[in-house]
């Protein structure tokens, strides 16, 4: 990865939520104009001091706060033998320095009215995290249906997830008591008329698109997946 193909931007750390074990939410202050749109993801350039020497580090992370809310926030899972992502929910403080990128489209990122079918798997709730707030705000009525699979102490958001909304359902699928999340846990809450987003590692995301692929057109299955 090329680091002068990129603009960055100068910003600031200035709030740290800790979502889980493992996991931290972190918002963003910049001075320039920012927008985004559910979905999207920017990179993110942190600079990180080993025996003495700064070397700065590019990953790569979805927004999970609203566009509309004027914030930007990422969530963070640690990862094992993760360099920034052990950084960011270890060493990270408030105040520190940190660049964020203008943000780039993915294929989460959509504009529909019609139902909405969202499957996380892990971290991929991030991107989908941000639809869902967009959504609450903007789109009250539109049906949307959560589906997120992980472990009990790595869930994020849990208090705002099961806080009740009129028109939106979620499940949480503790795999460590539930088992690993199976076709017959998704396809009841397939809708032929549903926009079906998926997110999680690439082996979550290729094998629950297997599972919902003969019940809608494949337009209308969108998804991203990340590589641990």
């Amino acid at each position: 990865m090329f680091v002068s193909t990129y603009e960055f931007l100068p910003g600031k750390i200035a709030q740290i939520v800790h979502e889980a074990t493992d996991a931290v939410s972190f918002r963003v202050t910049i001075q320039s104009p920012y927008t985004y749109v559910c979905g999207e993801y920017a990179l993110v350039r942190v600079g990180i001091t080993q025996d003495d020497t700064c070397t700065r580090y590019i990953r790569q992370y979805s927004f999970s706060s609203a566009p509309s809310s004027n914030e930007i926030w990422f969530t963070v899972t640690k990862e094992p033998g993760g360099l920034v992502s052990s950084w960011l929910c270890d060493d990270a403080k408030v105040g520190d320095t940190i660049e964020i990128s203008r943000p780039y489209t993915s294929p989460l990122a959509i504009k529909t009215s019609r139902p909405l079918l969202l499957i996380a798997g892990g971290s991929g709730i991030a991107p989908l995290m941000s639809i869902v707030r967009e959504a609450r705000t903007h789109h009250p009525t539109q049906p949307i249906k959560l589906i997120y699979t992980t472990k009990t102490n790595k869930v994020c958001f849990e208090h705002e997830l099961t806080q009740p909304h009129e028109h939106e359902t979620t499940i949480i699928n503790y795999s460590d008591i539930h088992g690993r999340i199976s076709r017959d846990d998704i396809l009841p809450s397939v809708s032929k008329n549903s926009e079906i987003l998926i997110c999680g590692s690439r082996d979550f995301v290729v094998t629950v698109k297997s599972w919902v692929s003969d019940s809608v057109p494949p337009s209308q299955v969108h998804t991203e997946s990340f590589t641990l």
